[in-house]
């Protein structure tokens, strides 16, 4: 039986839907977290920190103490505001 919190955070990922990047892909922090372009939030920290110690997505989501959502949800954010960039090999 799926506890009712993590069904709800389940369908939250399923309507982010194609705004969420595969964990194959590779981001990197670009220096310009602008605290003016994005209003600090408790999850910045943990997932900059994750980015920068191996930018693969799939590492990043495995990586950090809080839950896939909320992950997706600053990389997102993060990615919106040119925080971050796709790594291209």
């Amino acid at each position: 039986m799926v506890r009712p919190h993590c069904r709800k955070q389940v369908d939250e990922v399923r309507v982010l839907g194609k705004r969420l990047p595969p964990r194959t892909i590779r981001v990197a922090y670009n220096g310009l977290f602008n605290k003016m372009v994005i209003a600090p939030q408790e999850n910045d920290a943990i997932v900059l920190s994750a980015i920068t110690s191996d930018g693969l997505i799939g590492a990043v989501l495995d990586s950090v103490s809080i839950s896939d959502l909320e992950a997706y949800k600053t990389l997102i954010r993060f990615k919106k505001a040119g925080a971050i960039e796709i790594v291209r090999n």
